[in-house]
């Protein structure tokens, strides 16, 4: 449910998911975008400058979000950041997250640090039940 950009940060917080809400948020941050599921989505194959003409952020943006741990690009034996497309839609879940939902990047720490928790907890659960 994205923010309208005049509407008040004060005006989000009030606001209270319900059951499919959160099933559509948790849909959107791990769900792949159909385009990278042909191929290894974890490969290496973008310079920053083309990411960041992909999601339409500077790269400084992307150099702050890797310093923040936030996003990891692999690189090159010349210190190249190369990105994968799962990279890609991990920046584009920041986006949704800070500029639709109006979460600052502490926030959206937390929230990765707190998914990764869950992913695996279900990891485990499911490991234990086979």
């Amino acid at each position: 449910m994205p923010r309208e950009h005049n509407q008040s940060k004060t005006h989000l917080t009030e606001v209270t998911l319900n059951g499919s809400d959160w099933q559509d948020v948790m849909k959107l941050l791990f769900e792949t975008d159909d385009h990278s599921s042909k191929r290894d989505v974890q490969r290496p194959v973008y310079y920053i400058s083309v990411v960041a003409e992909m999601v339409e952020i500077h790269p400084q943006t992307l150099r702050m979000y890797e310093r923040m741990g936030l996003v990891t690009p692999r690189r090159t034996p010349n210190n190249i950041r190369l990105y994968s497309d799962a990279d890609v839609q991990r920046v584009r879940r920041i986006q949704h997250l800070t500029q639709g939902l109006g979460v600052n990047l502490a926030g959206v720490e937390l929230i990765f640090n707190l998914l990764g928790e869950m992913e695996k907890m279900h990891e485990e659960l499911h490991r234990d039940e086979h």
